[in-house]
């Protein structure tokens, strides 16, 4: 970086084949690549510049390389109107990759895992119990959303959590939405599993075959369980549309001005005009404030309802509403409100999970999301603060474990239009961990590392390298 402008290399934008223009950044109108001599490029980016934003503004300039290849920057130049405005060399830190000591330190702290999909014989994972017994939130991470690979292992370790460490709640990186219904269908009712999960889920990220067959071990798991059977639930506070809906519809009989907010809310949050963004966020306080004025109203007149599910549910909406809010600013104002926004974000979801441990009075919690929010360290020059960072300094000391999942290879189910297509994960590339560890001699491990002294004599692989697409070091975020 250069003073006020801000340039980053991204070997890749996304792990899925993606339009070269779409995904790098939205303000890019057009991108031109010519050859030079020695196999040079010249990329010219050519973006929309608003004259109100300040001088504080930030460019981000990706380039992608869709394959295991490595690449430098000479230089970045600065037009504006067609005359050079600016024109700065690039300096990058020198990189050292690991070397056979830091991959035969790999090799010897690793503990092999036999099997990806066996749910049935799970001894060869009783060697993790050291690592996860002491705690009582357990964050099970992945680099890509919508990864095969990462869903069929992790149900199989959630298995395990649950029969030998009596875990009891399985807490996805979704909002709290209908999660309440859905554990009573999951109980009470004959409708197949995958119509549950249809309904449940607002992005087909986690409508796959694979979480199917999680909820549905769950479910018949709990068939044979008198008491401690496992719920799900979600976390993250996203969810305002659909928990708006589904808010809506409780109270549509109970009253009539929270209904006709809801709904009034849920006709303009599509809206892209900023105007309505400063509309729903005044209407969502309005919201709040009304159900506290009838809320004990409520409680005496409808003693069926579980009002502390409720008031969670109507915070939620309002908290996901103001994050929208807070996301709209900054595309407004095109400022670095980025991690501030993120970190309220992450701030909430933390404040979820611990809801949660107090909701279900002390219950052992398995979260799943992504690898950045799982991670304990803050993120980037900005110090993004994650979800993981929040719970560590919340709950007890060790009673937070989060650990990240990698894949040098796999199939995107997620992000599936059609039910033939089949999208592959990238090849790893040089500067990630994946193309190193595509290397050992088991197939799928687990590697220990804030429990292991010898962590930190390898820098190389602990802080030298990154997780493909997610762009995140280990460092000292992950157990």
């Amino acid at each position: 970086s250069h003073k006020n402008i801000q340039y980053f290399i991204r070997p890749m934008s996304a792990a899925y084949d993606v339009n070269f223009e779409k995904y790098i950044d939205t303000t890019i109108v057009k991108i031109i690549g010519d050859t030079l001599k020695n196999k040079w490029f010249t990329y010219s980016v050519e973006m929309r510049y608003d004259k109100k934003v300040n001088s504080n503004a930030f460019f981000n300039i990706g380039l992608i390389a869709q394959d295991s290849i490595d690449f430098n920057i000479d230089g970045v130049e600065i037009f504006k109107d067609d005359k050079r405005f600016e024109e700065y060399p690039c300096e990058f830190e020198k990189r050292n990759f690991p070397n056979e000591s830091d991959m035969s330190w790999v090799e010897n702290t690793s503990i092999p895992i036999l099997n990806a999909s066996d749910n049935i014989n799970l001894k060869d994972l009783s060697k993790l119990k050291i690592h996860v017994e002491n705690s009582s939130v357990i964050a099970l991470g992945e680099s890509t959303h919508g990864t095969k690979e990462f869903y069929t292992l992790r149900t199989r370790i959630i298995k395990y959590l649950i029969d030998s460490l009596n875990f009891e709640v399985v807490a996805f990186e979704s909002g709290f939405e209908n999660y309440h219904l859905a554990n009573r269908l999951l109980e009470t009712s004959t409708i197949p599993t995958r119509k549950i999960v249809d309904s449940l889920f607002t992005t087909n990220i986690y409508k796959t075959n694979e979480v199917v067959k999680l909820i549905d071990l769950i479910r018949k798991d709990n068939l044979n369980k008198l008491q401690k059977k496992t719920v799900i639930s979600g976390f993250d506070a996203q969810g305002y549309y659909f928990e708006g809906a589904s808010l809506a519809q409780d109270f549509k009989e109970k009253d009539s001005t929270i209904n006709k907010l809801i709904r009034e809310i849920n006709l303009r949050i599509r809206n892209t005009n900023i105007k309505q963004k400063d509309t729903i966020y005044k209407l969502s306080i309005i919201l709040y404030d009304r159900f506290k004025l009838i809320k004990n109203d409520l409680i005496n007149s409808h003693k069926e309802l579980n009002f502390l599910l409720l008031d969670k549910r109507i915070s939620s909406l309002v908290n996901g509403l103001y994050l929208k809010y807070l996301f709209e600013e900054v595309k407004r104002e095109n400022n670095n409100g980025w991690s501030l926004a993120n970190t309220f974000r992450d701030s909430l979801m933390a404040e979820n999970v611990i809801w949660l441990k107090q909701y279900y009075k002390g219950k052992k919690i398995i979260i799943l999301c992504h690898n950045a929010h799982v991670q304990k360290n803050k993120i980037g020059s900005f110090e993004q603060t994650t979800q993981g960072y929040f719970l560590q300094k919340k709950l007890p000391k060790g009673d937070y474990k989060s650990f990240a999942f990698l894949t040098a290879e796999g199939e995107l189910t997620g992000y599936k239009k059609y039910p033939r297509e089949t999208v592959q994960v990238f090849k790893p590339y040089k500067s990630c961990y994946e193309y190193y560890f595509a290397k050992m001699k088991d197939s799928i491990f687990f590697l220990p590392l804030l429990q292991n002294k010898e962590t930190f004599n390898h820098k190389n692989i602990v802080s030298g390298l990154k997780m493909r697409e997610a762009g995140y070091g280990i460092s000292d975020g992950y157990d």
